[in-house]
């Protein structure tokens, strides 16, 4: 049952289910699926990346199952599913009786694409240009000029103590070539415990379906989701973030800061991070709700629990509402039934590297 833990094969616990829905995505989906599956955990604890590719038609789903041939049938799976049954409004009812037995990934090449979209996002006008930053910031509701900070370091921050100055390149991927790296190389990063599973549409059905489709599922007790043109570099982020999730029963989730990675001069992008970082306390936090989003979901980490609470007025879906932006590309917060404080179900429309660097531990 989604929510317990699991055992995978070797006797490993699946600690951590980790959401990641693509469109579109290449080539920095790649460098985004390495990071996910070369994290570890404690005591060897097992990560499960599943991933909702939503009716790609560039090389994404191609690399996808790729990687899962190169993973093995014990470590990864592909399965097409149907469409949800009504896009953006729940899901088909997913075939649970796969989870213990899945099947070898198939290797005869790429479904084809349905032309036409069930994306409901698509039919509504974008809130703002594609190349236009957070209007919050723009109209000066935000201060600006708040440090940015990292928790990067070994051990974790409580959300009482003072973070320290960072500079976003420490953040960085060591390695920024615009060259997709191949199924083989993300393969060698993967370490043994982690599990793949990738599952597609063949018709884009919007963000919102693609990861309430991964979500239902995601088997651990605890839950992070990823967007597919950002980078989690630190090979213990999780680590860290889960020992401080653990010492703090009482808390929903865990968050951690942020830093911009690819396209350069978004000034408002960025000055909408550095406020983000600056609030590193539960009041803090608590009361930036009002002003925006105070901590973007792919910096998080949340109980199963907490999320099954917030979606149950949804009957467990994300929706794509009329604000929606996209899959990743901007990193802009959006309007829809996100976790930790409402973001960002997406439109379907292709990624632009506007991606995020998260570093490690919580704030």
């Amino acid at each position: 049952q989604p929510g317990s833990v699991v055992e995978c094969t070797g006797g490993t616990e699946i600690a951590l289910s980790v959401v990641l829905p693509v469109y579109n995505a290449m080539p920095w989906l790649t460098i985004c699926v390495r990071d996910m599956l070369k994290q570890q955990l404690d005591d060897e604890g097992a990560l499960e990346l599943v991933v909702a590719a939503d009716g790609c038609t560039d090389d994404s789903l191609q690399f996808l199952q790729e990687l899962a041939i190169a993973l093995g049938s014990r470590r990864a799976t592909v399965e097409e599913c149907p469409p949800p049954l009504a896009a953006g409004q729940g899901l088909a009812a997913p075939d649970r009786a796969k989870e213990d037995g899945r099947s070898a990934p198939q290797s005869d090449g790429l479904p084809a694409s349905s032309s036409a979209s069930l994306n409901p996002a698509l039919a509504q006008p974008l809130r703002a240009p594609a190349t236009s930053d957070h209007p919050s910031f723009a109209a000066g509701h935000v201060a600006r000029g708040a440090a940015a900070v990292s928790t990067s370091s070994a051990g974790s921050h409580a959300k009482n103590t003072p973070p320290q100055p960072v500079s976003g390149a420490d953040l960085a991927d060591p390695d920024p070539s615009p060259e997709p790296l191949t199924a083989g190389a993300v393969a060698a990063a993967c370490r043994p415990e982690h599990r793949l599973l990738v599952l597609f549409y063949r018709t884009n059905c919007g963000q919102g379906a693609a990861m309430s489709l991964a979500l239902s599922r995601c088997r651990a007790p605890l839950i992070a989701q990823m967007e597919s043109d950002d980078e989690r570099p630190d090979p213990f982020a999780f680590r860290r973030m889960l020992r401080s999730l653990s010492a703090h029963p009482a808390w929903d989730g865990v968050s951690c800061v942020a830093s911009l990675c690819g396209a350069e001069d978004r000034v408002r992008m960025q000055a909408y991070l550095d406020w983000q970082n600056s609030l590193a306390s539960p009041a803090q936090m608590a009361a930036g709700r009002f002003i925006e989003m105070p901590a973007l979901h792919q910096t998080a980490i949340f109980r199963r629990a907490a999320v099954d609470t917030v979606l149950a007025p949804t009957g467990g879906a994300f929706r794509d509402g009329s604000w929606s932006r996209g899959h990743g590309g901007g990193g802009a917060p959006c309007h829809g039934g996100g976790w930790g404080g409402g973001g960002a179900p997406g439109s379907g429309r292709e990624v632009g590297r506007g991606g995020l660097g998260v570093s490690g531990a919580g704030a």
